[in-house]
């Protein structure tokens, strides 16, 4: 994982990751299973201008629920990029949830 989340390759692989998990709890939501789903945020996708437009598309083209799609953080990110907590919020706007990950441990 550290040389995809270091390579060129982490924004698209990330983004991929997030599209196919989004899809998949589409298909067993409509199968009637209650799941919330959590994906883990690269650093390379929270620097993406295009990151709160990629979570809505991929929730909305799934048709899941947004209120039970989670994105994972690690609190690192939130020292170390400053617009982080703005992306976050409007993230928040999409009724996603934020999670931070590893808490504590950084």
């Amino acid at each position: 994982m550290h040389v995809v989340k270091t390579s060129a390759l982490s924004k698209p692989i990330s983004f991929w990751v997030m599209h196919t998990a989004c899809t998949q709890a589409g298909r067993w939501h409509e199968l009637g299973f209650d799941l919330s789903m959590a994906v883990n945020l690269a650093p390379s996708q929270i620097r993406a201008k295009d990151l709160v437009r990629t979570v809505e598309s991929a929730v909305k083209a799934a048709g899941y629920p947004p209120s039970q799609f989670e994105v994972e953080v690690t609190e690192d990110i939130l020292v170390d990029d400053k617009n982080a907590l703005e992306t976050f919020c409007k993230i928040k706007k999409l009724v996603v949830k934020l999670l931070l990950d590893d808490f504590g441990t950084g």
